[in-house]
């Protein structure tokens, strides 16, 4: 697909090369690490605000919100990366698959840390400790 928009749309290949340059030169930082959580978080938050409706209308908001602030916010989640990556390769970026592959790989480890650790883990405690503690919030 990125190549297709890459051959459909030649006026975006310098700002192509451009974005994905910044993901590659992350390289393996804390940076990229903290941008990497803060992917999954909001990947996560998106997932459990979309669960918590019936309504599809209301389940593209979060979808669209949250789309935005991981393009925009130049966020390292390793799907949105790998296809601005893709793009830059297909526009002719001064790196190369390896360089893909490297910067996927630090991403899907921030990415699984920020989804199933920061989130999802953290999300569960405070209710386990209320259905312990025989909170009446808890279940039951």
């Amino acid at each position: 697909m990125t190549a297709l928009v890459m051959v459909g749309f030649p006026a975006l290949r310098p700002a192509a090369v451009e974005a994905a340059a910044f993901y590659i030169q992350l390289g393996a930082s804390w940076r990229a690490f903290a941008l990497a959580l803060i992917g999954a978080m909001l990947i996560t938050l998106m997932t459990h605000l979309q669960h918590a409706t019936e309504s599809d209308g209301v389940r593209l908001v979060p979808a669209i919100v949250i789309g935005f602030l991981l393009g925009a916010g130049q966020v390292d989640h390793a799907i949105v990366a790998s296809l601005i990556c893709f793009a830059g390769l297909e526009a002719g970026a001064p790196f190369g698959y390896l360089d893909w592959l490297g910067m996927f790989g630090f991403a899907v480890l921030g990415n699984l840390c920020g989804g199933l650790v920061l989130v999802t883990l953290l999300r569960q405690v405070p209710h386990k400790v209320m259905v312990e503690r025989g909170h009446p919030d808890g279940p039951g």
